[in-house]
């Protein structure tokens, strides 16, 4: 039977999975206990908050809106979240009969395993010893905002995506561009910020071939159209959102009409390189511990790309395989991601990006990962004293996460 499922000849595939579904039961499990309610079937249905409404409301009603929005009204104005989570969580709660708000928690459950199911086969492509493959795991799960990837939000859709994205992508195998491209779609469908990251496999072949651009140049051209097609079809997943705003509602940028008017989100492009935006916190309208947490994430989040940066520097000579090559995917995506966020959420004093922070600091603990294992350092990570002292200075963070359910659950988050 094990040999029919394929068990006996991807043991490291179902390695993953399990891994993965174990790491999602326990994340479920921590979310329903520290929801402060009376049992854990309450616990759970209270991880349908905020923004879950909003997706219940798309579900159930469909997009709709006045001309120009209303704002923060769902039975007047509901275009403000792109529709992957919501089409994904439509469809699981018409085969299953489900209810909308239990269909959304499964969607995103079942994308928080395919999340770290991903997370495992990175790990296993890149040979990681397993002490490590736990640190890395654990720098991930205990981040504060790590609980959202099984709350009622796309954040554990638009990851798994993610890393599927750039998993394919740098496989060899001939349904890799096929896969890599279904990821991207749902990608860029699920959030905005995956449009961007959809060129990436251009990026990709270029920094990866150039030896064939010197040497071979019409091939090199003839081997770029797969990426070149990849990227396309990523692309569509936001173009299709676009083009049904503007047959339906006049405009084909009308969900940013909607969060502008709707939350006064209003981007401001340079707003990365003004000091406000790193001292957003010492704003007097945002003194809550929500508010504080949302501005200080974003210079930690710039204070953590300098840190990797100095790694990649000092690493450099103590390097047994690779470049900074091979971690490039992450940081061009991390980048873009904390880029895009920041100039978003600078009209709002940094609001929700704690959370928009997370997707940046799970790409960048991948990467950290994958320089450790490449370096002459990567034996003292397989020390089990190493795995100790990673939890003992991770336990400040998990408490603060303990802390963010039980506010968030009890609707006194600003998610």
């Amino acid at each position: 039977m094990l040999n029919i499922i394929g068990f006996k000849r991807y043991p490291q595939i179902y390695q993953a999975i399990c891994l993965g579904l174990g790491f999602t039961l326990i994340q479920v499990l921590f979310g329903c206990l520290f929801s402060n309610s009376q049992n854990l079937v309450e616990g759970y249905s209270k991880l349908c908050r905020w923004d879950c409404d909003w997706y219940t409301h798309i579900i159930e009603h469909g997009y709709r809106s006045t001309i120009p929005p209303t704002p923060q009204n769902p039975d007047l104005s509901n275009v403000a979240f792109f529709p992957g989570y919501p089409v994904i969580a439509g469809a699981i709660k018409n085969v299953f009969n489900l209810s909308t708000q239990t269909a959304l928690l499964l969607a995103a459950q079942i994308a928080c395993w395919g999340f770290w199911t991903y997370v495992f086969l990175l790990f296993q492509r890149w040979r990681i010893s397993d002490r490590l493959s736990l640190c890395g795991a654990i720098a991930i799960l205990v981040h504060p905002a790590a609980f959202y990837l099984v709350a009622g939000y796309s954040e554990s859709l638009f990851l798994m995506m993610l890393l599927g994205f750039l998993y394919w992508t740098a496989s060899k195998k001939r349904v890799a561009w096929i896969l890599a491209a279904t990821h991207g779609f749902v990608m860029t469908a699920t959030r905005v910020v995956g449009l961007p990251i959809a060129i990436y496999p251009l990026f990709h072949f270029w920094l990866l071939s150039a030896k064939d651009r010197q040497a071979k140049p019409f091939r090199f051209w003839q081997k770029s159209s797969k990426y070149l097609l990849v990227s396309a079809v990523s692309i569509l997943g936001s173009l299709l959102f676009f083009a049904f705003c503007y047959f339906k509602f006049g405009a084909w940028n009308f969900y940013m009409q909607t969060q502008a008017i709707g939350w006064g989100v209003k981007p401001n492009y340079l707003a990365i390189f003004k000091p406000e935006s790193y001292f957003a916190f010492l704003d007097p309208k945002i003194l809550n511990l929500p508010g504080v947490i949302n501005a200080i994430s974003v210079p930690f989040a710039l204070i953590s790309f300098f840190i990797v940066f100095l790694l990649e520097r000092k690493a450099a000579p103590f390097l047994i395989e690779g470049s900074w090559k091979q971690r490039a995917e992450f940081y061009v995506a991390g980048w873009l991601m904390f880029y895009l966020s920041a100039c978003g959420m600078s009209s709002l004093s940094m609001t929700s990006m704690v959370r928009y922070t997370f997707c940046v600091h799970v790409v960048l603990v991948l990467a950290t990962i994958h320089l450790i294992s490449r370096t002459q350092f990567y034996r003292l990570f397989n020390q089990k004293w190493i795995v100790f002292l990673l939890l003992l200075m991770a336990t400040p963070s998990l408490l603060l996460q303990m802390k963010f359910v039980g506010m968030f659950t009890n609707m006194q988050w600003v998610a």
